[in-house]
């Protein structure tokens, strides 16, 4: 690890910045299903600037992708259950796609940090260019199955209608600016100096708006619901295994009468 900027802090030793990276990684996906801990995508990624804090571009690259890796890793580990139930693969080969699709997927936090790395050292304010940069390498990666920091806090619904105004996009950008607002904080307090005040308070005032704009626009909502025309509708469906259904497994005519007999 080299010597931190003027602007930076001393750069942690790698052990405690891994497990820093390791540890934002976890928080991240727990933020979102099966562990619904949506409050946690407000402070997730704070351990994980901190970590890359004073780092090298490439060091905070590697933080990054540790740090992507465990999320996209903990985040669809689904994964493995539908390639050994419907692709018939077994368990090794199964953990090591899902490997494979978490380093693939974790290169979107990996290019952000590595980004505020580069920025921070060419003279950019470190807070704003943590939440740009975060934010950046959510939108510039593509990913197999795509997914978004704002999607963690889709339960917060008061929180979340700004959507109306940028998409989940906007969301993203508000979680990153806590984050990096946050770790500021932190930052300053490890620097014995002030942090960037009028970052962290934009972000405060921001986040205040967008509370007060949900306040406003959830009531508005549900009164044009309310007074919407209405239709029923029924949708029944046949309590068949997919297995079942399929009827693979039985001869041709035994096949074409099960299909049809799932149908009736």
């Amino acid at each position: 690890m080299s010597r931190a900027t003027a602007s930076d802090v001393r750069p942690l030793p790698r052990a405690v910045a891994i497990a820093l990276s390791v540890l934002s990684g976890v928080g991240v996906f727990c933020a979102f299903p099966d562990w619904d801990m949506h409050y946690l995508a407000w402070f997730a990624l704070v351990p994980l600037l901190i970590a890359g804090d004073g780092q090298r571009v490439r060091d905070g690259f590697w933080l990054g992708l540790i740090a992507g890796t465990v999320t996209n890793f903990g985040g669809f580990h689904w994964i493995t259950s539908m390639l050994m139930e419907f692709g018939h693969l077994p368990a090794p080969i199964a953990w090591a796609l899902l490997l494979l699709q978490a380093i693939t997927q974790g290169f979107a936090m990996a290019l952000g940090l590595a980004l505020w790395r580069w920025l921070v050292r060419l003279g950019a304010p470190r807070a704003l260019s943590a939440m740009l940069s975060l934010w950046a390498g959510e939108v510039m990666v593509p990913m197999i199955f795509p997914w978004f920091m704002g999607n963690g806090i889709a339960h917060e619904i008061t929180m979340i209608q700004i959507a109306d105004l940028g998409g989940v996009a906007l969301v993203s950008a508000m979680l990153y600016a806590s984050n990096a607002a946050l770790a500021e904080l932190i930052a300053g307090l490890r620097r014995g100096a002030l942090p960037q005040l009028r970052f962290v308070s934009a972000t405060a005032v921001c986040v205040a708006l967008a509370f007060g704009y949900g306040i406003w626009r959830v009531p508005m909502v549900d009164d044009d619901a309310n007074a919407a025309a209405k239709l029923k509708i029924g949708l029944v469906e046949g309590d068949v295994g997919i297995w079942e259904k399929e009827a693979k497994h039985l001869e041709p005519v035994a096949r074409v009468q099960t299909l049809r007999k799932n149908l009736l």
